[in-house]
């Protein structure tokens, strides 16, 4: 960028650089196709970055970040979100959630596959997995969905795509490490901008100085005693335009904080309540396919029965309690997100351990170790996605992007529509979390000047990772739904295709209309 010193500028230019970047990128890229862990594959891109281009101690900088992530308070939210998930896999909730929505809907036009997408967004939004969902509410739905007359590759799809819907509901992991990644990515966004701001504000004064030299030199010629002071006048009037238009032609804006103030701000609440009008919405979707074909096919309905009704919801409510008692405190403003956390991961405990007696005392240290392992690995790819983020911001990297993103996409559809167009082929190769870490520190910024609301973004994030969940070769649900049901991946992927239509439709509504998750947020005050 011509804004830089040249000091900055000229490494930054040279061909080797772009020859390292190559290197670091390509290495990045088949450590992920080996399936090594993403912290250790971003660690490493990270690594190269400091140790290649930019020397620095990358253990004493990981340190560093890591001690920085322990003043974000969000986090807190993780280990209690997760434990709460874990002892919820481990008992009876399942079930129970499933046995009260069918009581519930089974005797509505194809009211069994109504029950199959209500139990698979409940029991993800309670564990937090949708792979679990598909586990779990799958191996009980699918037999009865095939002997109730529904078409096989309509019930497979079906109990494979339900369980993706769970992540834009509360409590989602996927959307606090968004709020957590998009808060350091947006800070330091605003620190390179003031760095490049303070690098103009410092080419100028030296431009002005370089300026008034030159025209005390001029004042000095001895031609000058010979020009009529009319003449000097002139001259005066006719190229200082001129010159002032061409230096302001020649020194170009440096990059400012985002233009626009956030219409939302980015904090777990909003982020929270702005997924429920998108999964609403897509429920419906899956609802009405599902009653078109039940009623198609000929499905068998059940009788309603409000015996059975009232048996079931005195089995399944307190199951079902926990997803409404944590968004209603959170909305309500009663306790904080991490209050809730915390009120979740007891309320689970006390529901698994002493009321199903689903989970034994001696089985919690396994489940506390299954827990604390996922909250590890979140933990230290966070460590590792802030060190990365220092690295963009401190090189100036994001800004570069930005301004490419803005001189190529000038408005925010066409931005949008190339950045699902991004998350969808990602989605194909990465996991919804490290495709987070990596792109969102990327995107964001150019998205916010632009004008894009944040919380909007990251629901547009979800939904498509949401369908990452169901593309090969990476799905995890694909697989997932292959190994309990014994099908081949081919099978599976032919039976969401559907729901993936469905899904893209409900994506493009998102994108056009950012009222849809963010009407619900400022209703409320967000």
């Amino acid at each position: 960028m011509r804004w830089r010193t040249a000091a900055r500028r000229g490494p930054r230019r040279g061909g080797g650089r772009l020859v390292t970047y190559g290197l670091i990128a390509a290495v990045f890229l088949v450590l992920l196709l080996l399936r090594t862990p993403l912290f250790i594959a971003l660690g490493a891109a990270s690594a190269m970055c400091f140790s290649l281009i930019k020397p620095e101690p990358f253990s004493g900088l990981m340190a560093q970040q890591m001690y920085f992530i322990t003043e974000k308070g969000e986090l807190l939210a993780i280990p209690f979100f997760v434990l709460a998930a874990s002892l919820m896999t481990h008992g009876k909730s399942a079930k129970r959630v499933t046995e009260f929505v069918g009581a519930a809907v089974r005797w509505l036009p194809g009211g069994l596959a109504l029950a199959t997408i209500v139990s698979c967004v409940l029991f993800a939004a309670m564990c937090g997995l949708t792979p679990t969902a598909v586990v779990a509410v799958g191996a009980l739905m699918l037999p009865g969905l095939v002997g109730a007359g529904y078409p096989e590759r309509f019930s497979l799809g079906l109990v494979t795509s339900s369980g993706s819907l769970g992540i834009l509901v509360p409590p989602s992991l996927v959307a606090l490490v968004f709020v957590v990644v998009a808060t350091s990515s947006v800070q330091g966004y605003n620190q390179a901008a003031q760095e490049v701001a303070v690098m103009r504000m410092q080419e100028q004064a030296a431009r002005a100085a370089e300026n008034a030299a030159a025209r005390d030199a001029e004042q000095q010629d001895p031609a000058a005693e010979f020009m009529p002071a009319w003449a000097a006048d002139v001259h005066e009037d006719l190229e200082t335009p001129e010159a002032a238009q061409t230096s302001k032609e020649q020194q170009p804006a440096a990059p400012q904080p985002p233009r626009t103030e956030p219409k939302t701000d980015v904090n777990l609440k909003n982020a929270f309540v702005a997924g429920v009008m998108p999964v609403l919405l897509i429920a419906a979707l899956f609802s009405a396919y599902a009653v078109i074909t039940g009623l198609r096919s000929g499905a068998r309905r059940e009788r309603f029965s409000l015996p059975e009704l009232a048996r079931s919801a005195r089995r399944g409510v307190l199951a079902l309690a926990l997803p409404a008692l944590v968004i209603a405190v959170i909305l309500t403003g009663r306790m904080t997100v991490i209050q809730a956390a915390a009120l979740a991961a007891v309320y689970a405990f006390i529901l698994e351990v002493f009321l199903y007696r689903a989970v034994r005392l001696r089985d919690l240290p396994a489940v506390v170790r299954e827990a604390g392992v996922m909250t590890g690995m979140i933990l230290i790819i966070l460590a590792v996605t802030m060190a990365f983020n220092y690295y963009l911001a401190n090189e100036l990297i994001i800004i570069d992007l930005t301004d490419w993103i803005q001189s190529h996409f000038h408005s925010r559809l066409g931005f949008l529509i190339a950045v699902n167009i991004l998350l969808l082929f990602l989605g194909c190769l990465m996991d919804i979390l490290s495709a987070v870490f990596v792109t969102v520190p990327l995107l964001l910024p150019a998205a916010l000047q632009l004008g894009i609301d944040p919380i909007h973004f990251g629901v547009i994030f979800l939904i498509n990772f949401e369908i990452g969940y169901l593309t090969p070769p990476i799905g995890v649900n694909l697989f997932t739904a292959g190994a309990v049901f014994k099908k081949d991946l081919v099978e599976v992927s032919r039976s969401v295709l559907p729901y993936l239509g469905l899904l893209l439709a409900a994506l493009a509504l998102v994108t056009y209309f950012p009222s849809i998750s963010l009407w619900l947020v400022r209703a409320l005050g967000g």
